[in-house]
Parts: C-alpha cells; sequence; structure tokens
C-alpha cells in the first residue's frame, strides 16, 4: 500500500497576517498623500467658482447693459454681486451670493489686490466687457497658492497655482 500524501494549496495563517499588515502600512503611508491631494482639488474647485462668478458678472453686465459689481463679505465668507443702478450701501441691489465654504463647513478666506482708484474693495464689470483689473489670492492651503486674476480691463480673470515645496 502506498501512502497518499496531501498536498495543501491554502495559505497559512501567519501567511495572511503579514500580507495584511503589508496592506496596512501602505495604506497608512497613502493616506496623508491622498487627503493633501482631495483639499488641493477642494481648494482649486472653489478657485474656480470664485472665477465663474466673475464671469457671470461679466456676461450679466453686458446682456444687461449696466455695469456691476462684487465685493467681499469677509464676516459671512461670500462674494456678494451688486448692480450699479443701486452704488448705495443701504440698500443696493443684490442680484446673486456665491458662500465659500469648505466641505467641513469651515470658510475659505480671500486676498484682494484691486487696482481701482475709485472704489475699494470693488471689482466693476462693465457692459462693454471691461473689468477691474485685480488678483484675488484663495488662502489657507499649506502646499498651494490660487491666484484668480486680471492684469489689464479688457482681460477675463483666470486662474492660476503654483505648488511650493
Amino acid at each position: 500500500m502506498t501512502k497518499s500524501s496531501k498536498i495543501s494549496s491554502a495559505f497559512t495563517l501567519l501567511e495572511l497576517i503579514v500580507t495584511l499588515m503589508i496592506i496596512a502600512a501602505m495604506l497608512a503611508m497613502a493616506t496623508p498623500s491622498l487627503r493633501s491631494f482631495n483639499r488641493a482639488s477642494e481648494y482649486k474647485y472653489l478657485a474656480r467658482r470664485v472665477m465663474n462668478f466673475f464671469d457671470t458678472a461679466r456676461n450679466k453686465s453686458m446682456k444687461d447693459g449696466h455695469a456691476y459689481y462684487i465685493e467681499y463679505d469677509e464676516l459671512e465668507s461670500k462674494l456678494v454681486l451688486f448692480t450699479t443702478m443701486s452704488l448705495d450701501k443701504r440698500s443696493p441691489e443684490l442680484t446673486d451670493t456665491l458662500k465659500l465654504l469648505q466641505s467641513n463647513g469651515a470658510p475659505i478666506e480671500l486676498e484682494f489686490e484691486i487696482d481701482n482708484e475709485f472704489a475699494d474693495e470693488r471689482i466693476f464689470f462693465n457692459p462693454d466687457g471691461s473689468n477691474t483689473p485685480a488678483s484675488i489670492r484663495v488662502l489657507g492651503h499649506p502646499n498651494t497658492e490660487f491666484i484668480i486674476s486680471a492684469d489689464s480691463y479688457y482681460q477675463p480673470f483666470e486662474l492660476t497655482y503654483e505648488e511650493s515645496s
């Protein structure tokens, strides 16, 4: 009689544990970079929303035939679009707002550099397609600087971002 030998094709418990430990270590190393990537994507999305809000103001101005202006409300972390038909701050014609919040509800801060000799902290959009030259920085991201800018009166706003090392 011959003795039949059993060949085991299953993994041992030790092999499974070692494999799971390697996978867990790889995930632990990848998680911070994934969080950073998600945060950068969120800031880029918010910066694009700001730029689109400016484009909306320009398009409304050209379509309606009168100027609009945008102000930044720091207390409520939002951009507010007004018509210039009522420049009186006590009763402006509010037409639109853009709330600037992160997915966790924290506000996003903006820093404005406006080249406007007539009114501080307002970006004007005129029916001829011109706008106030300005540079807006989206603050708060540790590794990337997001800048929305228009260098001249007839240049549309553009989004640029630079990663710091």
